[in-house]
């Protein structure tokens, strides 16, 4: 399969080749976009919430637009393949009918949880085959390319939500999971964005010295527990702000006890000012 792109407002195709001495490191980030992740060739890590899903070929994720994630290389694993797949939770929205919905795999299940599918050797012919019929439009810049491109991510994601439904019963387990010291820790943090959350805090709460938990965090996240706060209060924000809450008031509900300070934090994560990102999401109506 030769590289691929298909860049547009709507959907975004990379096929990738890349040796872990390239790229060995990555940072944990989140986007509006859902994304599909397919490792073709290799090994690598996919950290998501509080798991940490061990991949090799045939392996396939799935991120919604709530999750923090980030890929760790696997040191034995000289090269890796993948494809990626990006694209605008609105167009399956608008294909799904009443009682199928095309982004149930994304959605209908606790965020950082079940994201991960082990295809067999058929249900990864199935979808190779779509991708090299794909490809053709991928690198077409038409409307008419734009449109079968639409037509194959929606094709896609038919076959991952039957393949999903297939494994629920016996789901493909995460190969490795963070401390059970961590998980009240992180559940904590989830539900109670708007409180408190200094270590002298959550050390009060779960009686876990505050330099032990923020070096065991560290440890097993590769994140430190106060970006990692601020990352979780960003993505409520988000979620806020798409519901028609004002920034002011958003700042207040999301933990922020500093105006500007959250005004810059969110620009620099989310690349927009709340107030722009309040316009966007009152001018797109998303159905999620």
């Amino acid at each position: 399969m030769a590289n691929m792109k298909n860049t547009t407002p709507n959907v975004e195709i990379f096929y990738d080749r890349t040796s872990i001495h390239q790229n060995p490191t990555w940072e944990f980030h989140l986007h509006d976009y859902f994304e599909i992740y397919l490792l073709l060739k290799g090994e690598t890590s996919y950290f998501i919430g509080k798991q940490v899903y061990k991949l090799t070929s045939g392996d396939l994720v799935v991120i919604n637009h709530k999750e923090i994630h980030k890929r760790v290389a696997t040191a034995n694993t000289e090269e890796y393949e993948r494809i990626l797949v990006f694209f605008d939770p609105n167009i399956p929205t608008r294909f799904s009918p009443s009682n199928y919905n095309l982004l149930r795999c994304f959605l209908n299940r606790a965020n950082g949880e079940h994201n991960h599918l082990r295809l067999t050797p058929q249900q990864l012919e199935i979808i190779m085959g779509l991708f090299d019929r794909w490809e053709k439009y991928a690198i077409e810049e038409s409307s008419s390319a734009k449109v079968l491109s639409q037509s194959y991510l929606i094709e896609l994601l038919v076959f991952i939500n039957e393949y999903f439904e297939m494994s629920s019963p016996n789901p493909s387990p995460p190969s490795v999971t963070i401390s059970v010291k961590l998980v009240p820790v992180i559940g904590y943090i989830e539900t109670h964005l708007d409180a408190e959350l200094t270590l002298e805090a959550l050390e009060r709460i779960f009686f876990i010295n505050r330099y032990y938990l923020s070096r065991l965090f560290k440890s097993e996240t590769g994140l430190g527990i106060h970006k990692f706060i601020m990352m979780k209060r960003i993505i409520k924000a988000k979620e806020l702000l798409s519901q028609g809450h004002q920034t002011t008031e958003v700042c207040y509900l999301t933990g922020f006890n500093d105006y500007s300070n959250f005004i810059k934090l969110f620009k620099k994560i989310v690349g927009l000012s709340p107030s722009k990102y309040l316009r966007n999401s009152t001018q797109v109506q998303r159905k999620l």
